[in-house]
């Protein structure tokens, strides 16, 4: 079970509106909303990954890498924002606030087409 699991690829995806994040490879685990202002929601998509390197250690499937899929009108600064929140979190440990690893090692790719539903009239 852990063997298909360490296989697996974790995917995020950067559009305009949300970011999903995939886990088995083109399956949605979690779609994060932008927040009320319309940013990324950098704080809950954080917690998503958190949650799933926790159920991946306690899987003994743990990982480093995961593939960040953008799409071609991402502004810049968004997608390093994304690279933070995917590399890295801040936990307390004893009195210190450290950087917790999440995912460090990001691989790219763009963001794949969006499925379309069919909405044509038949006559």
């Amino acid at each position: 079970d852990n063997v298909d699991l360490k296989s697996q690829q974790i995917e995020v995806v950067v559009r305009r509106g949300a970011v999903a994040v995939n886990f088995p490879q083109g399956m949605l685990l979690r779609e994060v909303e932008n927040d009320s202002d319309g940013l990324p929601n950098y704080a809950q998509l954080s917690l998503v990954l958190q949650e799933l390197k926790r159920h991946l250690q306690g899987k003994q499937a743990d990982r480093k890498n995961i593939s960040l899929l953008v799409a071609a009108d991402t502004p810049y600064n968004q997608i390093i924002a994304t690279m933070d929140a995917v590399r890295s979190y801040q936990a307390v440990v004893a009195t210190d606030v450290v950087e917790a690893e999440l995912f460090p090692d990001i691989a790219f790719g763009d963001a794949p087409a969006k499925k379309r539903g069919r909405a044509g009239k038949r006559s």
